[in-house]
């Protein structure tokens, strides 16, 4: 996981998408979930200040999964709510 400028980002959460099964990333942005069976899923991308990103059918064990993520803007804009 990586922020914007390819940084790695420690501390995602990265969740099977039952939930059971979660881990956060390391230092280094690097995950393992130690899946044992072929299947397929989602896999839920969340990290605070960021956008939750949601990876479907994912069917590999090993591999290597880049995701970059993208901060979560808030338009504070509020000139045409009168």
């Amino acid at each position: 996981m990586s922020d914007p400028y390819n940084e790695p980002l420690q501390g995602v959460s990265v969740c099977q998408g039952n939930f059971r099964n979660c881990v956060l990333t390391d230092q280094n942005g690097v995950f393992h979930l130690g899946l044992t069976e072929k299947i397929d899923y989602v896999l839920i991308v969340s990290f605070t200040g960021y956008e939750m990103v949601k990876i479907h059918s994912i069917d590999t064990l090993q591999g290597t999964l880049y995701v970059n993520m993208k901060p979560y803007l808030i338009d504070f804009d509020y000139s045409n709510d009168r």
